[in-house]
């Protein structure tokens, strides 16, 4: 994938322990909304926050700073349900709320967070620093062609596509 279709960018504003990183992801390239293509299509910002030492920081915002389910459960690799994020898709559910649904199966979309052309998303996260250290904030834009249960449930091979990422110090 092409990263001139998505750009992302971060403030980051501290006041003692409160860390507040502001994150803009735009649709700079594509003619479309990102991600285009199948309902499977996904895109995920991953804000990760972490102190001089390299420990990661108390995530302190509400749940609607942390990715869904879609985004994979559990501890392995690729798994960032419940982390600090946003996902960026139009995910179909069944009548029954299987997520993700496609086909005659669909009945409603779930949720739709694409980017529409030339449009900017903005989302702010909050975290605790444990101390006055310097902390690293780094914002990633990951593609995926499917949704992180399904390719699980599937058995196929899924290798996330880093489009762009940028770290901040403060």
């Amino acid at each position: 994938m092409d990263n001139s279709y998505c750009g992302a960018c971060h403030q980051v504003k501290r006041r003692g322990e409160n860390i507040e990183v502001d994150a803009g992801v735009k649709n700079v390239g594509a003619g479309h909304p990102i991600p285009g293509g199948a309902t499977l299509r996904n895109i995920i910002l991953l804000i990760t926050a972490t102190d001089s030492q390299g420990r990661s920081l108390c995530h302190t915002g509400s749940n609607k700073e942390l990715l869904p389910a879609l985004a994979g459960k559990g501890k392995g690799d690729g798994n960032y349900a419940g982390r600090s994020g946003k996902m960026f898709a139009r995910p179909f559910a069944t009548k029954t709320g299987m997520v993700p649904a496609g086909g005659f199966n669909a009945d409603h979309i779930l949720f739709d967070t694409r980017i529409w052309p030339g449009d900017t998303d903005h989302s702010v996260y909050h975290f605790k620093a444990s101390g006055a250290g310097a902390v690293t904030i780094k914002a990633s834009l990951i593609y995926r062609w499917a949704y992180k249960p399904l390719v699980d449930k599937k058995g196929w091979k899924q290798t996330d596509i880093i489009m762009t990422s940028k770290a901040l110090q403060k």
